[in-house]
């Protein structure tokens, strides 16, 4: 019987520094020909870091405009040209460069725009938000300054249909005097009590509306002009004073 015995195994080889700088150049030539332009720029920059050949640089400038790093491709010509200011393509290069640092200038200018359009855009919701705020704080207070008066009209509204209360009771009260029938002045009687309790009822009630009405309105020229007001009680009125 014959055993074989195991092979033994390579070590894996190590590159030296121009055989890995070979080995990205080619990764990087093929990232680029795949349109893989960032791939290609990271590769070949590696490249670049273990052999310091011109051509990367002319390489890594092409992927680096091809992924739209213009400043970074801009860059990497220009270090090319000066390792290699002779080279026959550099006029070409050159213009290649101007062209890149216009685009350059027009992308930042056009940034500015938006930016400052941006900007004026915010400033101009700022204020139409202020203006809206404004005008419903002056509606607001509008509606604040009218809603008295509309307490008070509604008071003396109330002390209106007192008086038109208490008038038809006092012509009731005279008729149910004056009816020589006994069954019909009783009746008017009726309607004179009727009218009466009806005249008290809104005298009282209009007329605590409408003093509502007069003290908010008071109160609130008070509070908004800093004024001073006093109120006094009595056995059977109230005083109110102030200076405004």
């Amino acid at each position: 019987m014959i055993f074989a015995l195991p092979a033994r195994a390579e070590p894996p080889k190590t590159l030296s520094p121009d055989e890995a700088a070979l080995a990205l150049y080619r990764d990087g030539s093929q990232a680029y020909a795949e349109g893989r332009f960032s791939d290609a720029a990271s590769l070949l920059t590696q490249a670049y870091a273990l052999k310091k050949e011109p051509v990367i640089l002319f390489n890594i400038a092409r992927a680096d405009e091809g992924q739209g790093n213009l400043v970074g491709a801009v860059d990497a010509y220009r270090r090319f040209l000066e390792s290699q200011p002779d080279v026959a393509d550099a006029a070409s290069i050159r213009q290649r460069m101007a062209t890149l640092q216009k685009q350059i200038q027009e992308r930042a200018d056009l940034q500015k725009q938006r930016d400052a359009a941006r900007q004026q855009a915010s400033v101009e919701s700022k204020h139409a938000r202020e203006a809206r705020e404004r005008a419903e704080a002056e509606h607001g207070r509008r509606w604040q300054t009218i809603m008295p008066w509309v307490v008070t009209g509604a008071g003396l509204a109330g002390v209106g249909a007192g008086v038109v209360f208490a008038v038809v009771a006092q012509n009731n009260y005279n008729t149910s005097v004056t009816d020589p029938f006994l069954s019909s002045s009783q009746q008017e009687y009726r309607n004179a009590t009727t009218f009466g309790t009806g005249a008290t009822i809104a005298f009282i009630a209009g007329g605590v509306v409408a003093g509502a009405g007069i003290i908010w309105k008071i109160v609130e020229a008070a509070t908004s002009s800093r004024s001073t007001i006093s109120v006094g009680v009595g056995p059977a009125s109230v005083r109110i004073a102030g200076t405004f």
